[in-house]
C-alpha cells in the first residue's frame, strides 16, 4: 500500500547446524495497518449526475431540484461519503471531490454487485450520504481507541480525540475541597483557582447578621453549684426546639470524680448515670466539653440534674461556649436557673451569635440598580430611560382622573382599577356630604311640592341644587309675630309612611324659629309642625300660618340635632319618629288625626319669628331655611324622581346575593287613578352584569315575592317566561315585591339589563322604579340605590340598561 508505515518488523535466523553460525538470511515482513480513513465532509441536498460508463472516476453535472457539490459546501479535495444509483443498480462509499470537471473518483464500500464498483451506464446520480462506516467511533474525526478512567472527557489535542481530565478553563484548576450542601463554584483571583463557596453569598454584602452558631467544639465552662460539687446526669444539644439529641459527641471534664461518674456518662442516653467533679461547687472552674465528628448549630440544650440526694450539685451558673479549633473559647450565653428538681429536665434557647446568619445584600451591587440614597417611604422604582432602578415613590394609582372623581375596581383582576365620576356621593359630592346607605337617594324635586304657601306678598322659593338638594327659602318678612313659609303637596290616601331627610338653619338666639315637616289641613288651614328649633325637637299645633296654638303638645326635646324624620299613620294614631342614621327610630309623639287636624297635605315650613326687633327684616333671608335632602312617601319616587336620581358608586367590593325591591311600573306614573294593570309590573329577563356592556352573571339560586318564580328571569328567554308583580283588583300591592338573585360567590355588579315581556298593553307593565340590595350573607341586606331611569316602554320586545356604579 502506497506509503504505509512498517509497524512490526518479523526477523527469522535460518541455521545452519553449525555452532554460533551467523545469519545468512534475514527475512523481512512489512505489517502495514491500514491508514484511518479520512475526515468525509457531510452537506446537505447536493446531488449531481454523471454520463460517466464504466467504472472509473465520475464527471459531474448538476441535477435539477439539488445543490451541486460546491454549492452545498464541498471544496476541492475534499473526501465525501457517495451514493450512486443507475437504474436497479446502488453503490456506495468514499471519493476525493476535483472542481476541475468537477468529478468525483470511487472506493466502494458496499454495491448491488456482491460490493464490487458497478459498472456505469451514462445515465447514473450520485449524492453526498452518510453511511455506516461514519458511526464508527474509531474511525470519526481521527478518534484515538484508548481505555478510558472514570471521570475521563472526550478532548481535542489539535489533532484527534483523546481521553483524559478536562480542566475547567487552560489557565485555572478547582481546587480539591469537599463541597457542603448548596455549595457553588466561585472563581478566587488571589488564588487563581476556583473553590466551593455557599450559595446564599453570590451576592455578598458587608456585614453578616445574627445566627446559630455552627461547630465541632461546645463547652460548658464556669459552672458554679449550691452543693459541695459539681455534677449532672446528662447533656443534650437539639438542632429544632423540642427536637432530639444530636448524638456522636466525645465528652471530657476538668476533674472526674471517680471511675464510674465520668465525662462519657453525660451523652450516653441514660439519664440516671452521672458525671462529678472534684472541684469546689462554688469555685466556677469546672468544664465538661463535647467534641462532635462534624459542625453541628444547635438551637437547644437540655440538661437532667442529679438525683439521689444530690441534686443541688447541679450548676445554677453556667457559660456556654464554643471553640473553632479547640483551644480558644468564645462564650455565646451565661445559662442561669434558680434551682433544680431530682429526675427533671430544664431546657435552654441558645442565643444567636453575630457573623453567624446569612450574608447581607448590596443593592450596589447590582448592576441595574442606581446607586441614590433613598428616603424614607421610598421603594425601588425602575426608569425605562436609565434601564435601572432607582429609589421612588409608587402611589398606585392610575393615571389621568378628574377633580372630584373616585377610584374604583374595574374587575376582579390585581391592579385592575380606575377613575369613575360618582354622581351621588363620593368624589362625585353627596347631598350634605354623607354616606349613609339613604345618601343613595336622590332628594325630591321642586315639581314635587306644588303647592307654595306664605304670610305675606313674598311666597317661599324652592330650588334644587344637584349637592345640596332641595332648598326652601323666603323673601323678607315683617319684624315680629309668627310668619310661617310652605311647600306642600297631597297626602297619601289610606294608611302611609312617610320619611325624610332634611337639614334646617335656625337662628340659636331666636327660639321660636323652627324648620321641619308639616301635616296641614287645606280646608281650616290647621297645621301640624314637626321639626326643630334652637333647642331641640318640637311637635307643634298652628291654628293658621300665622297663628301657634296655646295648647299643643309642645316638647322641646334636649338632643343632638337629627336629620331623619318619619311621620306615620297606621289607621289610629299619626306617629312621629326622629333618627339619626335613617335606620334605628325613635318615638316622639302620637295623636288621633281627630284630635286636631285630618290631614290632607304634607310638606315642609320654616317659621320666621323677629320678636325683640334686634334682627334687621332686610336681613332675615339669612337667618333661616331648609334643605331636603330625601323624600319618600311611596309616590314622589315613582311619579317624578327620574331626573335627580343617581347611583353612588358601591366602591371597589363584591357581593353574593343582589335583591330589587320596591319594583314600579311605567303605570304608575299616571298620576289619575291607578288601575290593577296600571300597578303590574313585569319582567321577562334581568341580568346583573359585572361590567358595563358585559355578560349576565348566572345566579345558582333565586327567589322572589309577590309574584311568579323569577327563575325564567335568567333562562336567556327574553320575550315570554315573565315574573309578574302580584297586585290586587283595587290597584295596590298585595305584598312586597323583590326579586333576589344568589350569584354563588361574590361578584361586582355595574349594570342591570331588564326586559320587558312582548305583547299588545304591555307597555305600562316595563319597570322604570325600583331599590337594588346586596347582602353577604343572604340575612342582612344593605341598600345601595333607589334608580328611576327615565324610560319609555313600548308594547315591543325590548331590553333597557342602568349602570349602576
Amino acid at each position: 500500500m502506497t506509503d504505509a508505515k512498517v509497524t512490526t518488523l518479523k526477523a527469522e535466523v535460518l541455521r545452519t547446524g553449525v555452532p554460533d553460525a551467523k545469519v545468512t538470511t534475514l527475512k523481512v515482513e512489512a505489517l502495514v495497518a491500514l491508514a484511518p480513513p479520512p475526515r468525509n465532509k457531510l452537506v446537505d441536498l447536493a446531488r449531481m449526475t454523471t454520463t460517466t460508463t464504466g467504472t472509473g472516476t465520475m464527471t459531474l453535472a448538476a441535477a435539477s431540484g439539488f445543490k451541486t457539490f460546491a454549492q452545498a459546501g464541498v471544496v476541492d479535495g475534499q473526501t465525501v461519503s457517495y451514493a450512486i444509483e443507475d437504474g436497479t443498480n446502488r453503490e456506495v462509499g468514499r471519493g476525493v471531490y476535483s472542481s476541475v470537471g468537477p468529478s468525483l473518483t470511487r472506493t466502494v464500500i458496499a454495491s448491488t454487485n456482491s460490493d464490487a464498483k458497478i459498472a456505469l451506464s451514462g445515465s447514473a446520480s450520485v449524492a453526498v450520504a452518510i453511511l455506516a462506516e461514519d458511526h464508527k467511533l474509531g474511525e470519526l474525526n481521527d478518534v484515538s481507541v484508548a481505555s478510558a478512567a472514570a471521570g475521563d472527557l472526550l478532548k481535542f489535542d489539535g489533532t484527534q480525540w483523546t481521553f483524559g481530565q478536562a480542566a475547567l478553563t487552560t489557565a485555572t484548576d478547582v481546587a480539591v475541597v469537599t463541597p457542603a450542601d448548596k455549595d457553588l463554584l466561585r472563581y478566587s483571583a488571589s488564588t487563581g483557582k476556583w473553590a466551593n463557596d455557599p450559595g446564599m453569598d453570590l451576592v455578598r454584602g458587608t456585614t453578616q447578621g445574627p445566627g446559630y452558631v455552627s461547630s465541632r467544639y461546645w463547652r460548658l465552662a464556669n459552672m458554679t453549684a449550691p452543693g459541695a460539687n459539681v455534677s449532672m446526669n446528662e447533656v443534650e444539644f437539639h438542632a429544632t426546639t423540642g427536637g432530639a439529641a444530636i448524638a456522636g459527641a466525645t465528652w471530657t471534664a476538668s476533674t472526674t470524680w471517680d471511675g464510674s461518674m465520668v465525662a462519657s456518662n453525660l451523652g450516653d442516653g441514660n439519664y440516671s448515670t452521672s458525671w462529678a467533679s472534684t472541684e469546689s461547687g462554688g469555685a466556677g472552674t469546672t468544664w465538661v466539653k463535647a467534641v462532635f465528628a462534624a459542625a453541628i448549630t444547635p438551637v437547644e440544650i437540655k440538661i437532667w440534674p442529679r438525683g439521689g440526694g444530690y441534686t443541688n450539685q447541679t450548676p445554677t451558673s453556667i457559660a456556654l461556649q464554643y471553640s473553632a479549633d479547640g483551644t480558644t473559647w468564645t462564650t455565646i450565653q451565661t445559662i442561669t436557673t434558680a434551682s433544680w428538681t431530682a429526675g427533671v429536665p430544664q431546657a435552654f434557647a441558645i442565643s444567636k451569635v453575630a457573623g453567624f446568619g446569612p450574608v447581607g445584600l448590596k443593592t450596589t451591587e447590582l448592576l441595574d440598580v442606581a446607586t441614590t440614597t433613598p428616603t424614607n417611604g421610598q421603594t425601588l422604582v425602575y426608569n425605562s430611560t436609565t434601564s435601572k432602578y432607582a429609589p421612588g415613590t409608587v402611589s398606585g394609582l392610575p393615571a389621568g382622573g378628574a377633580a372630584g372623581q373616585v377610584l374604583t375596581k374595574n374587575s376582579a383582576t390585581d391592579g385592575d382599577a380606575g377613575w369613575a365620576t360618582a354622581s351621588g356621593g363620593g368624589g362625585g359630592g353627596s347631598y350634605a356630604g354623607s354616606i349613609l346607605a339613604k345618601d343613595r337617594f336622590a332628594p325630591p324635586l321642586v315639581a314635587d311640592f306644588p303647592t307654595l304657601l306664605g304670610t305675606n306678598s313674598t311666597n317661599p322659593n324652592l330650588t334644587f341644587d344637584s349637592e345640596t338638594g332641595l332648598y326652601l327659602g323666603f323673601g323678607l318678612s315683617p319684624a315680629g309675630g309668627d310668619n310661617v313659609r310652605l311647600a306642600m303637596r297631597s297626602i297619601p290616601s289610606g294608611n302611609y309612611t312617610i320619611v325624610t331627610r332634611m337639614r334646617g338653619m335656625t337662628h340659636g338666639a331666636i327660639q321660636y324659629n323652627w324648620t321641619g315637616m308639616v301635616l296641614r289641613n287645606s280646608t281650616n288651614n290647621k297645621l301640624i309642625v314637626f321639626g326643630i328649633n334652637a333647642t331641640g325637637v318640637e311637635v307643634l299645633r298652628y291654628s293658621s300660618q300665622t297663628a301657634w296654638n296655646a295648647t299643643p303638645w309642645k316638647g322641646d326635646v334636649p338632643i343632638n340635632q337629627p336629620e331623619w324624620f318619619k311621620i306615620a299613620y297606621d289607621g289610629t294614631y299619626i306617629n312621629f319618629y326622629i333618627s339619626t342614621n335613617g335606620k334605628n327610630w325613635v318615638a316622639i309623639w302620637r295623636e288621633t288625626p281627630a284630635t286636631w287636624i285630618t290631614p290632607d297635605q304634607v310638606g315642609f315650613g320654616v317659621m320666621v319669628n323677629h320678636t325683640g326687633n334686634w334682627v334687621n327684616a332686610a336681613d332675615s333671608v339669612n337667618e333661616i331655611g331648609l334643605n331636603i335632602l330625601y323624600y319618600d312617601d311611596g309616590n314622589v319616587l315613582a311619579s317624578s324622581r327620574a331626573a335627580a336620581t343617581v347611583a353612588l358608586p358601591l366602591g371597589a367590593t363584591s357581593h353574593r346575593y343582589w335583591r330589587l325591591t320596591d319594583i314600579v311600573s311605567q303605570g304608575v306614573r299616571d298620576t289619575s287613578s291607578p288601575t290593577a294593570t296600571q300597578m303590574q309590573a313585569k319582567c321577562a329577563e334581568l341580568e346583573m352584569r359585572a361590567t358595563v356592556g358585559g355578560t349576565a352573571q348566572t345566579p345558582t339560586g333565586s327567589s322572589a315575592f309577590g309574584g311568579l318564580t323569577p327563575s325564567g328571569l335568567y333562562d336567556g328567554d327574553t320575550a315570554t317566561n315573565a315574573w309578574t308583580q302580584a297586585y290586587s283588583s283595587s290597584g295596590a300591592y298585595t305584598v312586597p315585591t323583590s326579586i333576589t338573585y344568589d350569584l354563588g360567590s361574590a361578584v361586582y355588579v355595574r349594570e342591570l339589563k331588564i326586559w320587558k315581556a312582548a305583547g299588545v298593553g304591555t307597555a305600562s307593565q316595563g319597570i322604570v322604579d325600583f331599590r337594588l340590595w346586596w347582602s353577604d350573607d343572604g340575612v342582612r341586606y344593605i341598600e345601595a340605590g333607589r334608580y328611576a331611569p327615565a324610560w319609555t316602554w313600548t308594547d315591543a320586545n325590548e331590553g333597557k340598561t342602568v349602570t349602576v356604579m
